[in-house]
C-alpha cells in the first residue's frame, strides 16, 4: 500500500544575498545557504571613524524585480577616498609643475609672475577661509546643511593645493635646471599616477555592489537590511515531522507540495532531516528539509503550502500498524 506522511510546509528561496547595515554603520553583504543553514560567504564594507560615506542604489531598482549576476546594484562612495585623490592629484599637478619648470629654464619675467600667482593664490586662499570659518560656525549651529559646509571646505583644500602648486612654480624657477632633478621628479610623477590609477580602481570595483547570482529582489521591512536578493531556480520547504514519523523517511523520497488557495503544485524531494527536537503543538518534532523544483518568477517567498512525503508502498499489515499508532 502506499504510504505518505502529510505536513505543512513553508517554502523559502534555496539561496538569499542579503545587504545590511552594521552597527558601527559598516556595509555588509551576506549569501545564506536556506539547505545547510549556513552563512557561507560575506563581505564587510569597513570605514574608518569621523569618515562619511554615501551609498548610491540603483535608483531604478522595484521590489520583484529579476537581475543578472553581475549587474551593478549600487556603489559606495568614501569621503577619504575622495580626499586621498584630490591630494595625490594635488601632488601631480606640483610635480609636474615643478618639472616643466626644471626643464625650461624660467626669466626673471617668469619668475615675477610666479610671484603674482603664488600672491593672488594666498589671497583667494585666505578669503575662502574666513567663509568656511562662518560657514562652520553656522553648520555647529544647524543654520546650514552639512553639504554646504562640506562644499565650501572641499572649495579650501582645492585652493590649498592651488598655493602649494603656486609655491613650487616659484622655487622652481629660482632653482634652476638640473638634470638629477628632473630624473627624480619623472620617478615621483610615475609613482603618483600609480597611486591614482590604483585608486581609481579600488572605488571602481571593490566599491562596487554587484550581484553575485541571478535573482529576484525582495523588500525588507527591517530597518538594518537595504534589500535581500533571492534565488528562486531553486527553492527550500521546512516541513515539521513528528518524531516516530520521521523515522520512517529517507533522503531522496519524493514530495508533492499544494499551494494553500490555489491549484498549483509543485514537486521536489526530501534533502536531509535535522537532528534537532522541536515541539510543535505539543508533539516532538523534527523539521525535515526537501527541495522545491520549478519556482516561477511571481512565486511568494516564505508561502505556506500541503505537503506530502511520498515514503514508498509497505505492506498492508505496517500501513495500518503506523496509522493507529501514530
Amino acid at each position: 500500500v502506499p504510504y505518505a506522511i502529510n505536513s505543512i510546509a513553508k517554502i523559502l528561496p534555496a539561496q538569499q544575498w542579503i545587504l545590511s547595515r552594521g552597527n558601527d554603520g559598516e556595509i555588509v553583504t551576506n549569501t545564506v545557504n536556506n539547505i545547510s543553514g549556513i552563512n557561507y560567504s560575506s563581505r564587510l564594507f569597513s570605514f574608518e571613524r569621523g569618515e562619511s560615506i554615501i551609498l548610491d542604489i540603483e535608483h531604478s531598482l522595484q521590489n520583484g524585480q529579476i537581475v543578472k549576476k553581475g549587474d551593478t546594484l549600487g556603489v559606495i562612495y568614501s569621503s577619504k577616498q575622495q580626499e586621498d585623490l584630490i591630494k595625490l592629484k594635488g601632488e601631480l599637478h606640483v610635480l609636474a609643475a615643478t618639472l616643466k619648470a626644471n626643464k625650461s629654464g624660467d626669466k626673471k619675467t617668469v619668475v615675477r609672475e610666479a610671484q603674482e600667482k603664488v600672491a593672488m593664490a594666498k589671497s583667494e586662499c585666505a578669503k575662502q577661509t574666513k567663509i568656511v570659518e562662518r560657514l562652520k560656525a553656522l553648520y555647529e549651529k544647524n543654520l546650514i546643511a552639512e553639504q554646504d559646509y562640506q562644499t565650501a571646505s572641499d572649495d579650501l583644500n582645492m585652493l590649498s593645493i592651488a598655493v602649494n602648486v603656486r609655491q613650487a612654480e616659484l622655487e622652481s624657477s629660482l632653482s634652476g635646471e638640473k638634470a638629477e632633478e628632473i630624473n627624480t621628479l619623472k620617478e615621483q610623477i610615475c609613482a603618483v599616477e600609480s597611486e591614482i590609477a590604483f585608486l581609481h580602481e579600488q572605488i571602481d570595483t571593490q566599491n562596487s555592489i554587484v550581484v553575485p547570482f541571478d535573482g529576484r529582489i525582495e523588500r525588507s521591512f527591517s530597518s538594518d537590511i537595504l534589500f535581500v536578493l533571492s534565488n528562486i531556480d531553486l527553492g527550500i520547504a521546512m516541513m515539521p515531522v513528528s518524531l516516530e514519523r520521521a523515522a520512517h523517511i529517507d533522503v531522496g523520497e519524493n514530495v508533492s507540495f499544494h499551494l494553500t488557495g490555489t491549484m498549483d503544485s509543485l514537486s521536489g524531494s526530501v534533502q536531509m532531516k535535522q537532528p534537532v527536537m522541536q515541539l510543535v503543538d505539543g508533539k516532538q518534532c523534527i523539521i525535515v528539509l526537501a527541495t522545491v523544483n520549478d519556482l516561477s518568477n511571481d512565486f511568494i517567498s516564505g508561502i505556506i503550502a500541503q505537503a506530502e512525503i511520498n515514503c514508498g508502498p509497505v505492506p498492508l499489515l505496517t500501513f495500518i500498524k503506523r496509522n493507529i499508532l501514530y
